[in-house]
């Protein structure tokens, strides 16, 4: 894994020409230039109306349609002028980067395309908040947290790094291992684990395969593949219907735990910028919590958009430890019994409750 970056997704996409410029392969003559996709800036707040404007020589034109990532939006052909605009209203759409492409046909015949991108970022900067230590319990310093989730009362562990990769149960007391643990070949290097229905579902790293295992035995009863953009599975939490799955990026994605095919992703962003080096996960009260690596921030997303409404500072857990922390902080965990959240990180010899302040 790499080291935690916000990356600010800004740059114009050209597939023939941008903004601005005219067709690529188009001809020196009284109908060069016959389109022009106007520069009405890169970046738009998601739910407001943003107009595409076009510059025409409505001559040389036989057709025009417009596509928003693919899907036709908009067709002109008989009421062709030379400037043109098209409303595009994007409370429905999805943050992150849209294409925006132009497909005109000439009066001669012949077809050309143009497109560029704009970029949908939420309308307000996330809530800061902090958190309080309410309590603190002993935790394994040789785990390498990679999941940590209840089961009812149960607190279940996974951990990574291949040959010290394990899902078990804890005592979250004295942070001793209940029953036998299971442990995974040398060969995987275990990540995050969610609990649905009667099964705990558990990807790996970089292998592109996933275990299914009994919930209360914790026995292996399954196994599947899956595929992210990055080919890395990170961690991975439930909405009671669907699994999500990150994968390092800023992407989160909703998979069907039957088939393990990806329904549908989201795009994380503030108003800003692109959440990357998404963690392990925990899903509270219809939103998603999410640690980002190597940051000792944990972000609160809208499942439904990829808006990051808050931010957690969860830096007080790692100057609470007995010393330098000898890794990130990662692993959450919500009991829905009790209503308590807590928290722990890569090796740490503590697991925290924890409470969320304004």
């Amino acid at each position: 894994m790499k080291k935690f970056l916000l990356v600010l997704v800004t740059g114009l996409i050209l597939s023939s020409c941008g903004e601005d410029d005219k067709p690529e392969g188009e001809e020196q003559s009284s109908c060069s230039n016959f389109v022009r996709i106007k520069n009405t800036g890169k970046t738009v707040i998601l739910g407001e109306e943003h107009t595409i404007k076009l510059e025409l020589k409505p001559d040389c034109l036989k057709k025009l349609e417009i596509k928003i990532d693919g899907k036709s939006v908009s067709q002109f052909e008989s009421d062709l002028k030379s400037e043109l605009t098209y409303k595009w209203l994007t409370a429905q759409e999805q943050l992150g980067s849209h294409r925006i492409e132009v497909v005109a046909q000439l009066e001669n015949g012949q077809t050309r395309k143009m497109s560029t991108s704009k970029l949908l970022v939420a309308a307000k900067p996330p809530v800061s908040k902090r958190v309080q230590i309410a309590n603190s319990f002993p935790h394994d310093p040789s785990a390498y947290t990679q999941g940590l989730e209840f089961d009812g009362d149960r607190l279940i562990e996974s951990t990574g790094q291949k040959g010290s990769s394990w899902v078990r149960e804890l005592n979250l007391e004295d942070g001793s291992v209940v029953g036998e643990q299971t442990v995974l070949d040398s060969k995987y290097f275990g990540e995050g684990i969610t609990i649905l229905g009667d099964k705990i579902y558990q990807v790996t790293y970089q292998s592109g395969e996933g275990f299914v295992y009994d919930k209360n035995t914790l026995k292996q009863i399954d196994q599947f593949t899956f595929t992210t953009n990055t080919g890395e599975g990170w961690g991975l939490s439930n909405d009671g219907e669907q699994l999500l799955l990150t994968d390092g990026s800023h992407r989160i994605y909703f998979v069907d735990p039957e088939n393990f095919i990806i329904r549908r992703n989201i795009e994380v962003y503030t108003n800003t910028r692109p959440i990357s080096y998404l963690n392990e996960l925990e899903y509270i009260d219809g939103k998603i919590y999410a640690n980002v690596y190597q940051d000792n921030h944990v972000a609160v997303i809208n499942p439904d958009n990829g808006i990051v409404e808050a931010v957690l500072d969860m830096s007080p857990l790692e100057m609470a430890l007995p010393g330098p922390a000898p890794e990130v902080l990662n692993g959450l965990a919500y009991n829905h019994n009790s209503g308590k959240l807590y928290a722990t990180g890569k090796l740490w010899p503590l697991l925290f409750e924890i409470e969320i302040v304004d």
